[in-house]
């Protein structure tokens, strides 16, 4: 009857808590002091709490749920202790508008490691880079409350152009984003002379040559 009550206590001290987000300190002082028989591993198998990241933050399941998460809060939670990740692929895209497709997995650059992963709901690839290819990184807010880092809309385009290999027919598209952005031209070339491959810039050149073009 006890350990009835403790896991009911630390029920309703979720709820009242409300918020999504709960660190391990905080866990811990509520386990202590109103269900010392239990262990966060345990909370976890109940499906009170889902791991964000082991040892340190958690998803509070009772929290309100007139608060909608996205994938990009999940992932601030995630990567709140380190500087270098970035969002990238399908979704990062899809913000900027470069494409239309539906990202069902958040591609993650990071500098620890290569594999998928779902943390809470939501699907992450997870790819890992040297510290270098991190520029033009960019914070953004997740619903207002939390930040993430994703690629700024000149290095979504530069990394487009190095994996798509530059097509002409989809010069047109581009060229409206260009606008829509505002973006610089010439800081975009000038950066990517700075920070890109050689055969990177080659892509970018074409693709300007491509773009005055279309501008005529």
């Amino acid at each position: 009857m006890v350990v009835v009550n403790q896991i009911e206590k630390i029920k309703e001290k979720l709820r009242i808590y409300r918020k999504p987000f709960i660190d391990q300190i905080l866990l811990n002082e509520l386990l202590e002091t109103f269900a010392p028989n239990y262990t966060i591993s345990q909370l976890t198998s109940r499906k009170l709490i889902t791991t964000i990241r082991k040892w340190k933050i958690y998803l509070n399941e009772l929290y309100d749920k007139s608060i909608i998460l996205l994938g990009t809060t999940i992932l601030s939670q995630y990567y709140q202790w380190e500087k270098y990740y970035a969002v990238w692929w399908l979704y990062i895209y899809n913000k900027y508008w470069y494409t239309t497709q539906v990202a069902n997995k958040i591609t993650v650059y990071n500098l620890k490691i290569s594999w998928e992963k779902t943390i809470a709901w939501q699907k992450f690839i997870f790819k890992k880079e040297r510290e270098n290819f991190f520029y033009w990184i960019e914070e953004k807010d997740a619903q207002g409350y939390w930040k993430y880092n994703c690629f700024s809309c000149e290095r979504a385009l530069i990394q487009l152009l190095k994996e798509r290999k530059w097509k002409l027919e989809f010069a047109e598209d581009i060229y409206e984003l260009i606008k829509k952005w505002e973006i610089d031209v010439d800081k975009l070339r000038n950066l990517a002379v700075k920070y890109s491959s050689h055969q990177t810039q080659i892509l970018l050149q074409n693709f300007l040559k491509e773009w005055k073009i279309l501008t005529k």
